[in-house]
């Protein structure tokens, strides 16, 4: 999910936002809040979601 940053005319780094052990996307809100400070945000879901990057992770 990419949250695009509101803009404000000053340069912020990208955040890249890792779901936590529980898996899936983390909620909106987080990345909505850094939005809304002005910094881009690509939350990235790597397991429990239908569409996982790592969907095929072997031990």
């Amino acid at each position: 999910m990419y949250v695009a940053p509101r803009t404000d005319g000053a340069k912020h780094p990208a955040v890249l936002f890792f779901g936590g052990s529980e898996g899936g996307l983390p909620p909106p809100s987080v990345p909505d809040l850094l939005a809304s400070r002005g910094y881009p945000v690509l939350a990235v879901a790597y397991f429990h979601t239908p569409a996982a990057l790592l969907s095929s992770l072997k031990r």
